[in-house]
């Protein structure tokens, strides 16, 4: 999980989106809040909006009140 979750960061820092949000989609139940919002962000960087758009969406509705939830809206246009 947690490697996975660092390998996402290290991804996304070298500009390679879709395969940091890959590697935050494949992060296990320990940081699947927080790797679903990454995972959101990524795909829309690698301009893949309707996969962000799944990952926003899954993220809201598993986390309604989740830390990240504000920015899970913005990319949905919800804010």
């Amino acid at each position: 999980t947690i490697a996975l979750f660092t390998l996402g960061q290290v991804e996304r820092q070298r500009g390679n989106h879709a395969a940091a949000a890959q590697a935050f989609e494949q992060c296990g139940t320990g940081l699947r809040g927080d790797a679903l919002a990454e995972a959101a962000s990524a795909w829309y960087a690698a301009g893949q909006a309707g996969r962000g758009r799944t990952a926003a969406e899954r993220y809201l509705s598993d986390f309604p009140s989740g830390v990240h939830g504000s920015r899970m809206r913005v990319l949905l246009g919800r804010e």
